[in-house]
């Protein structure tokens, strides 16, 4: 595990890797991880404990819960104490929670080895696929043919050629069935992006009908009025050809009303003594103007 694990929040996990580290920047200093089972107990293996300074300390804090976790490493005291007279094998935790918490004050004289695993035990829980042999334990399948012993009887390590073909062909079939998920992505991205461009360049365009459809024909804003026909006249001009002439019609106006007689005001006026006195018309003249008459020149002379 990664020396930024020391002194970090807990870690959740299904099997770990636990190696000494000589790094010269943490001579003198104290790490504990945290680690909660992600079953129901953990199977700490010491693979190789060699320790010939014993001034090293490796403390071990079986917890059941979270809140006694967080501060077992610095207020409780531990359950078990390792160091350069020990000779550990294995332990089986009580619970689910585990922190251990190295002390050192050099960086030489210790090498080990610990692996953590996470189990179920077999009379609870049925699993015919990932139980340890004749151990009453069940482990995680993803802890299965990775190198390391995570089952006391090692079954775990084997039959890994069949384990690791199976495996392939998983990782085979999910690689496949992404490629075809992409590419079936790239291909409604061209026929959306093909039908937005058609749709785009036909905007605003006139369509003709189909054959045999119904078309509205687009009626005029305004008709023509017809024209008033002409009075067709025939003359005889002076040299004796009888020509044609169209002649305008007169422009018809309404006929004005007859205004009514207007009384006379004020003193009448008498003519001048001598002078006969004058018929006036009545203005407007009553009744319709006269109508228009053509003039007809007479007969040419010969």
């Amino acid at each position: 595990m990664p020396s930024t694990y020391c002194n970090s929040k807990r870690r959740e996990i299904d099997g770990a890797l636990i190696r000494s580290s000589s790094n010269p920047l943490y001579t003198n200093s104290a790490c504990a991880l945290k680690f909660k089972s992600d079953s129901y107990r953990f199977w700490i293996n010491f693979e190789s404990w060699q320790v010939a300074d014993c001034d090293l300390k490796l403390k071990l804090f079986f917890t059941q819960s979270y809140n006694s976790l967080m501060s077992s490493a610095y207020y409780n005291d531990p359950d078990v104490v390792l160091d350069c007279h020990s000779k550990p094998t294995s332990f089986i935790t009580p619970g689910r929670y585990l922190t251990m918490r190295l002390e050192k004050l050099s960086n030489t004289g210790y090498s080990f080895r610990i692996v953590l695993t996470s189990f179920k035990e077999k009379s609870n829980w049925s699993c015919p696929k990932s139980h340890c042999g004749s151990e009453m334990m069940c482990v995680d399948r993803d802890v299965w043919c990775d190198g390391v012993r995570n089952c006391p009887n090692g079954t775990d390590e084997t039959n890994c050629n069949m384990f690791s073909a199976r495996r392939n062909r998983n990782s085979g079939g999910m690689l496949l069935g992404g490629i075809l998920m992409l590419f079936g992505m790239v291909i409604v991205a061209f026929v959306l992006l093909v039908w937005c461009r058609r749709r785009r360049s036909t905007r605003g365009q006139v369509l003709d009908p189909p054959p045999g459809g119904y078309t509205m024909q687009q009626q005029p804003l305004y008709q023509q009025q017809p024209m008033r026909s002409y009075l067709i006249v025939t003359a005889t001009t002076m040299l004796g050809v009888d020509r044609t002439i169209p002649a305008p019609q007169p422009p018809m106006f309404p006929t004005p009303a007859p205004l009514p007689p207007q009384p006379m005001t004020g003193p009448p006026v008498y003519p001048p003594a001598g002078m006969p006195p004058q018929m006036t018309a009545p203005y407007p003249p009553q009744g319709p103007p006269p109508p228009y008459e053509s003039i007809v020149r007479g007969p040419a002379y010969s």
